[in-house]
Order: structure tokens, then sequence, then C-alpha cells
């Protein structure tokens, strides 16, 4: 089986850089995904639910920047 995407460049550079780095950005969520699972089974260092959340929100940060090709 073979698929072909066609992109319409420039116009369409947003959507094909995220079919190019998908792949590097569903790394990037497994990563946080297994972040968060050894925080609630291992416990961790996190003074309040404020910093937890900033920390995820910075993991997911870098998989949104891949994906946009800045990262």
């Amino acid at each position: 089986m073979t698929a072909t995407l066609t992109f319409t460049l420039p116009d369409e550079r947003a959507e094909h850089l995220l079919a190019v780095r998908a792949g590097e950005m569903a790394g990037e969520l497994a990563d946080a995904d297994e972040a968060m699972r050894s925080f609630l089974k291992h416990g961790h260092q996190f003074q309040d639910a404020d910093e937890a959340i900033s920390h995820i929100r910075g993991m997911l940060s870098a998989a949104i920047l891949i994906a946009r090709g800045e990262g």
C-alpha cells in the first residue's frame, strides 16, 4: 500500500511541516505522557498543582514547537 500527501507550497507550509514532523511530535507527546504516569506512580517534587501544570505545559509546548518546525 502506498499513500501520497500533496501540499501546495508555500500556502500549505504549516500543514506540510505538521505531516513531516508528526513522528517527532508523537515522540514528545509520548514522553510527556510517560512523565505524567511516572509522577502518578512514583511521586514527584512539585510544591503545588500550578508547578506541576507548568512543567507538563512546558513538555507539551516543546512538542508544538517541533510540529511548527521551530524546535
